[in-house]
């Protein structure tokens, strides 16, 4: 095979493997929605209903350079003597399929990141720990709910 055959050859292979970042898009912003509509109706609506939370929905607009300027909410759930935000950084990071910041409220260094997998048509959200050598665990609602205490208990 010649240099200019094997070049057209990675040429193709490269416009069939052309990422759409459109599509990236929407399915991050759509990820990103079901968590924390998961998060609101699922994992914490009971202290909602009770009112000892209350969440604001913020938009905040993200601009990555392969997927352009978009905006998302940002959600604060806020106790009586603080709050906690989930704020999305964006969906196109390595090592992941999107992050987003979690942390108290100006205790941003303190941290935790939420790195988002698909898998199976699932999302899987992991978070990462970056104090403690980025020791990572699956979010769930009972890892959700024991990082609040934790933070809450300061």
């Amino acid at each position: 095979m010649s240099l200019k055959d094997k070049l057209k050859e990675l040429h193709g292979d490269s416009e069939h493997h052309k990422i759409d970042w459109k599509q990236n898009k929407e399915n991050w912003i759509k990820s990103v929605y079901d968590l924390f509509t998961t998060i609101e109706e699922e994992w914490i609506d009971e202290l909602l209903d009770e009112g000892l939370l209350t969440v604001k929905n913020l938009p905040i607009s993200i601009n990555e350079e392969n997927i352009g300027t978009y905006l998302i909410n940002k959600i604060e759930i806020i106790y009586p003597n603080g709050s906690i935000v989930l704020e999305p950084v964006g969906a196109d990071i390595i090592g992941g399929e999107g992050r987003i910041d979690f942390y108290l409220k100006g205790e941003f260094g303190k941290g935790l990141m939420l790195i988002l997998f698909h898998e199976n048509d699932k999302d899987n959200w992991f978070l990462i720990n970056k104090q403690q050598g980025y020791e990572q665990e699956l979010l769930s609602k009972e890892s959700f709910e024991k990082i609040i205490e934790q933070w809450i208990a300061k």
